[in-house]
């Protein structure tokens, strides 16, 4: 079992709320079988490694699919 701290935070988008990011990433974690627990600075996963790797990339690929940022 393994415990993974994340913080997904989009830089660059035209809004200043984040709250469709965070529930976009929280849909990705209510459809798999780990444990997790949100906090004010990021969440916490437990699982096996492989796939809290593997859920954490799909929560950073999430914010890419909402549109063009700003640079």
């Amino acid at each position: 079992m393994a415990i993974l701290e994340i913080s997904v935070v989009p830089i660059g988008t035209s809004d200043t709320s984040l709250s469709a990011y965070v529930a976009d990433c929280l849909r990705i974690l209510k459809k798999e079988k780990v444990r997790y627990e949100l906090s004010s600075m990021g969440t916490n996963i437990e699982g096996d490694l492989k796939d809290l790797l593997r859920i954490a990339h799909r929560m950073h690929l999430t914010p890419f699919k909402k549109g063009p940022f700003e640079w």
